[in-house]
């Protein structure tokens, strides 16, 4: 027996020890995301998890977190401690959205994979493949069937599908209408969200769709980039920000920290690409469009995503197109309205209840 799998022998028997005779009563849960966008989606969770008075959540401080907030009843641990001497604080389950490097000693434990979105770019989930979660949090139909496909493909076994839904909507469902009543203008307006991919071939955004944007009279136009479109390096070296900038002094508005529900809330037509923001916005039942140059579309796009998709918003052939659909949209009801009802009824499970839903998960997972 060499000196790891000795080690993992050796935490494997305290925890089980520790929980046969009750040496704890509240089962130790870790919390994990790598950036504060994850971590948003993490945060309704931790809030539902935090109210059973059996668990003892915990929040990981890991590298790259700009906020590592401070809730009563959790327990923030510090991400280079977790990685050297953690495993002697027996935690039961770690859940996170993102694939790291867990340390060796949790692989007796339970882990659990949330999403961080719902849009089409899978090829991250293809690291199910590893086998290294017990548990992956499905947000709706899609996602549950597509990880269903890897793990078939990958003849990965033991990994459960629990039926969650995208805990990060519920403030959508639940308060998306009261927020829009606080802060619409009553002026018409345009959310632009353009995504990032780690490919910079692959990032749909382009001068021709921001320079139309510069020039929309009949709305008030907000772009939210992702974060990485702001970092040249994360994009072939092009520098978005100086567009931005110009954009930003005929009138657009450059949302960076404004709250998602924010910008969703107000906004009458969506733009988007690649964003799981499109779906997002489904919960308003509001109009929208989609602007992804051919080859992004198919290769980043299945076969089926694309017909949901295109059967839910319009998508422009050039960016020429934006003026005109615009106006159409916001003065002529929307021929896709169907198609917006039956993309959500696949998209999400539990909506206004995700994070109830994912409690229930992490409290079956330790008790079981």
């Amino acid at each position: 027996m060499n000196y790891s799998t000795y080690q993992q022998g050796l935490v494997s028997a305290c925890r089980q020890l520790a929980n046969s005779t009750g040496l704890r009563r509240r089962r130790r849960v870790i919390f994990a995301a790598p950036t504060d966008f994850h971590l948003d989606h993490l945060m309704p969770v931790i809030e539902e998890v935090r109210s059973d008075r059996r668990l003892r959540p915990c929040l990981l401080a890991m590298p790259d977190l700009q906020t590592v907030p401070e809730l009563e009843g959790v327990d923030i641990v510090d991400y280079d401690r977790f990685m050297k001497r953690g495993r002697w604080k027996f935690f039961d389950l770690i859940v996170t959205t993102e694939f790291w490097g867990v340390p060796w000693w949790f692989t007796s434990g339970a882990r659990a994979f949330v999403n961080h979105g719902v849009g089409p770019k899978k090829d991250y989930l293809d690291r199910l493949s590893d086998g290294g979660f017990t548990h992956v949090f499905a947000a709706g139909q899609t996602t549950r069937d597509d990880v269903a496909d890897i793990l078939a493909q990958s003849n990965a076994r033991g990994t459960e599908i629990v039926d969650i839904g995208l805990p990060s909507t519920d403030s959508l469902e639940a308060q998306g209408n009261a927020r829009r009543k606080e802060i619409y203008t009553g002026r018409p307006t345009l959310l632009y969200a353009p995504s990032w991919h780690v490919d910079p071939a692959l990032i749909p955004m382009d001068e021709e769709i921001l320079t139309q944007l510069g020039d929309i009279p009949s709305a008030d136009v907000v772009i939210r980039p992702h974060p990485n479109l702001l970092k040249p390096e994360r994009c072939g070296g092009l520098v978005w920000q100086s567009v931005f900038d110009d954009l930003a002094r005929t009138g657009c508005e450059i949302s960076l920290g404004t709250p998602m529900i924010d910008d969703l809330c107000r906004a009458d037509v969506i733009l988007g690409d690649i964003s799981s923001v499109l779906y997002e916005f489904l919960f308003f039942d509001r109009p929208g469009m989609l602007y992804v140059p051919e080859d992004v579309f198919n290769t980043t796009f299945s076969a089926d995503s694309r017909e949901r998709l295109t059967g839910a918003y319009h998508r422009m052939g050039s960016a020429n197109e934006l003026p005109g659909l615009l106006a159409d949209l916001l003065t002529r009801p929307d021929p896709k309205a169907a198609g917006r009802q039956k993309l959500m009824a696949v998209t999400f499970f539990n909506p206004g209840h995700a994070a109830e839903a994912a409690a229930k998960a992490v409290s079956d997972i330790v008790f079981s």
